[in-house]
């Protein structure tokens, strides 16, 4: 078969509908991954922001853009859906949920319109996604991309996201995560990537969980951080208040600071992961005004870390790869129960790629260029 023939029909492949199972297709850039769409999915429909108070509402099929405040706001309501929906935000949260148990937010692209060319957000507050004081919340197939962060939980236990896309986070301080758990346990991150461009983001650690008990996070990709401090994924479970953290199968790549921390965590498992090419020079990050941070990272190159008082520590079948510090793998050694890591070169994991249903749409209703399908 003609290469282009073979190429597009992949892509149709991984675009078209599936009524039982979500495809999953290997792609030349990645993981594409397509929800369960129905046979003749509908086109969107155009709409400025919205506000939602209504118990079991359902939201679907829409392009939703806010140019000031928040894009989708849910408040006091249980079991709104927010489904096959694509956000442009700017001034506000992309979507927001408020007070409002067992929301499910599913086959979602949401841009944070607002960044500047590179650098830092104007505000810590511009998140993809926030939720807030809500329990039982389930995220699916969401691409996130240029947030504050790419999705912020505070106070609300027991979310589950699945199949999440983050790209270019910007920030500023203490925001820049693709996922923030804050005061919210028993949370499930799965099968994800993030990629921040050196030349653009503004992350601070990847992934945080800060004062949330029994966080698991697994499967995943990281690539990128140019922060002098932010690591790829860290626990800051404090003073012994909060513990058990298990991350596993996760992959980083050009991390500055570090990789996988506890600092401080207690009851801590990082099972499988690996890291490799960390840099450590200065990454001359780049402020929305166009100054460069020089400094580099501030943990020399550092790895694995664990805070000295931290308890519980174990690291299982880790490897690394071109360490830029050869001698500055893991700290503090002490702090580690269980202490197995070998250097070994690996490949990547690809990353996440999202096909909605609209894009699906879109794809089926676009007329074929002869060309492209080898037709003279």
């Amino acid at each position: 078969m003609d290469r282009t023939i073979a190429k597009w029909a992949l892509r149709l492949a991984c675009a078209l509908p599936s009524m039982v199972f979500p495809i999953l297709c290997e792609a030349q850039d990645g993981f594409t991954r397509t929800p369960s769409c129905p046979a003749n999915p509908a086109p969107l429909t155009d709409s400025g922001p919205i506000v939602i108070r209504e118990n079991g509402r359902v939201v679907e099929n829409m392009r939703i853009t806010s140019t000031s405040g928040d894009a989708i706001r849910v408040e006091d309501a249980v079991d709104v859906v927010i489904r096959n929906v694509q956000v442009f935000h700017s001034g506000g949260v992309g979507i927001r949920i408020d007070s409002s148990d067992r929301a499910i937010i599913e086959g979602v692209s949401i841009v944070h319109t607002g960044a500047p060319p590179f650098g830092e957000n104007p505000d810590t507050g511009l998140n993809n996604i926030y939720i807030y004081d809500s329990a039982d919340v389930r995220i699916n197939h969401a691409r996130l991309e240029k947030g504050s962060s790419g999705i912020y939980l505070l106070n609300s236990p027991r979310t589950q996201m699945h199949w999440i896309e983050g790209h270019d986070f910007r920030g500023p301080y203490p925001r820049g995560q693709l996922v923030q758990f804050n005061a919210s346990d028993q949370g499930l991150l799965e099968d994800f990537s993030v990629e921040n461009p050196r030349e653009t983001s503004f992350p601070e650690d990847n992934i945080n969980v800060y004062h949330s008990s029994n966080v698991t996070i697994r499967r995943g990709l990281i690539d990128g951080n140019n922060s002098i401090h932010g690591v790829a994924v860290i626990s800051e479970h404090a003073d012994g208040q909060w513990s058990g953290m298990v991350v596993e199968d996760v992959d980083a790549i050009r991390m500055g600071n570090g990789s996988f921390f506890a600092y401080p965590g207690h009851d801590v498992t990082f099972s499988r992961v690996r890291t490799r090419d960390n840099i450590c020079e200065p990454q001359l990050r780049r402020f929305a005004d166009g100054s460069i941070e020089q400094r580099g990272p501030s943990s020399d190159g550092l790895i694995f870390g664990a805070e000295p008082t931290s308890t519980g520590i174990r690291l299982l079948d880790a490897q690394y790869w071109n360490a830029c510090a050869p001698k500055n793998v893991v700290y503090d050694k002490n702090a580690y129960d269980i202490l197995d890591y070998t250097e070994a070169e690996f490949t990547l994991k690809p990353p996440v790629r999202l096909q909605f249903c609209w894009q699906t749409t879109e794809l089926l209703a676009r007329p074929a260029a002869p060309a492209q399908l080898g037709v003279k």
